[in-house]
């Protein structure tokens, strides 16, 4: 024998359960940005880049995204006219730093160094030349987006 569920009584839980714990009625947005994360490390999880539009209107920079809650890696684009392929690997801690190991595009080497710096993070390594660029902390991806735009477009996927 099956009970009858009343429907009223479904739409009062419903509504207890989204009132339940909230804050003047409304519930708070889950974080989905690492940005807001607590780090353990040097450099707090988040989206850091200087990616922007060149003299002749390409795009140069880079754009990283540093994660902690599935271990620590990066992830990482270079732009040179246009925002290279993203490369995900992972990071080590050394002292008030993180360095990772990655390639150009020709599959040279390269090796990078993130050191806080303000609200962002001073960048050192092969591809950046003699001075640390300056990484600010941004609200979402860019040039991380723009990579993985192209490269779905190159793939054919929509």
């Amino acid at each position: 024998m099956s009970a009858k569920i009343d429907p009223r009584g479904c739409t009062i839980l419903a509504a207890a359960l989204l009132l339940a714990g909230c804050n003047d009625g409304a519930a708070p947005a889950p974080s989905t940005n690492t940005a807001e994360a607590k780090s353990n490390g040097p450099v707090r999880p988040g989206v850091y880049g200087n990616v922007h539009r060149g003299p002749d209107g390409g795009l140069a920079g880079m754009e990283v995204e540093v994660h902690e809650a599935h271990g620590q890696m990066i992830e990482i684009t270079l732009c040179d006219g246009a925002c290279g392929a993203i490369h995900r690997i992972p990071y080590e801690i050394e002292g008030g730093a993180i360095r990772f190991n990655d390639h150009d595009a020709a599959g040279k080497p390269l090796s990078f160094k993130l050191m806080p710096k303000g609200s962002g993070v001073a960048a050192e390594g092969d591809w950046i030349g003699k001075e640390p660029a300056l990484l600010a902390h941004l609200p979402a991806r860019n040039g991380l987006t723009i990579a993985e735009e192209t490269q779905r477009r190159k793939a054919g996927i929509r």
